[in-house]
């Protein structure tokens, strides 16, 4: 999912379900966690090799 089909699924949304936690699910648990932080990657990151610097990104406490 790009950045631009979230945000148009998320206009779609009603004024009550905008005020609802954002949640992620991951499959292979389970599980549900409420995003906490929605950040951007940083040098440290594009050293593991994982994200392109500035990549945005939802974080979970979890």
């Amino acid at each position: 999912m790009t950045w631009k089909v979230l945000l148009n699924r998320l206009q779609q949304l009603s004024p009550t379900e905008l005020k609802q936690t954002a949640t992620v699910h991951t499959q292979v648990l389970d599980e549900f966690y409420p995003v906490t932080e929605m950040r951007a990657s940083t040098i440290g990151d594009v050293a593991d090799g994982v994200l392109d610097y500035g990549h945005f990104y939802l974080e979970t406490d979890e």
